[in-house]
């Protein structure tokens, strides 16, 4: 005689487990965006200095990074601000102008200056804070002066070029995996 028994522990024990893991679920959730977030802010902060050519110390301080929680499941990459003065790019007087690197190339200003005095005991004066300037008057010193601006925004270079390349990248290969990782952990059965 074959006798045939179903019993409903072994479903109570894993809608158990399920319940159990969905409770979890926003939490393991928010450690995975946290952790591939910090990845790509890294990457974001190797990446923008040989783009850009502003310092690494300028970036890090400009780039932020706003981490998910279980109730608020996303990373936000931030930064904000417009155009960037000169101030950023080691500029430096030479031949009546001033030189920078933007970009990774050698920009030269003519008539631009950061420093104040005449030649050859130039200095840094507080007033003028380490900025490019330019004489607005036409070739008369008059005092009327004008900031230079790089035209670099770090908003806009941080959704482009190597930078958005290196983003897709991470995105594409390590948050899939990360996510089928924190899964098993998670899931009955999965590794513990």
């Amino acid at each position: 005689m074959l006798n045939i028994h179903l019993g409903t522990a072994g479903i109570m024990d894993m809608a158990k487990a399920l319940a159990a893991a969905g409770a979890r679920l926003p939490s393991a959730q928010a450690l995975v965006l946290n952790r591939v977030g910090t990845r790509v802010k890294r990457i974001v902060n190797d990446t923008l200095p040989g783009q850009t050519g502003l310092s690494r110390y300028t970036i890090n301080r400009a780039v932020k990074m706003r981490r998910a929680s279980p109730k608020n499941l996303s990373v936000t990459i931030w930064t904000r601000g417009g155009d960037i003065s000169l101030k950023y790019f080691n500029p430096r007087e030479e031949n009546g102008g001033v030189t920078a690197t933007i970009y990774g190339h050698k920009e030269v200003y003519p008539g631009a200056f950061r420093l104040s005095g005449k030649a050859p005991n130039r200095r840094m004066v507080k007033k003028l804070n380490g900025h490019v300037f330019e004489n607005t008057d036409g070739g008369h010193w008059r005092g009327h002066i004008r900031k230079i601006k790089s035209g670099v925004l770090i908003p806009a270079e941080m959704i482009r070029g190597k930078t958005r390349q290196a983003f897709e990248q991470v995105v594409a290969h390590e948050l899939p995996r990360e996510i089928q990782n924190e899964l098993a952990k998670v899931l009955p059965g999965g590794a513990s």
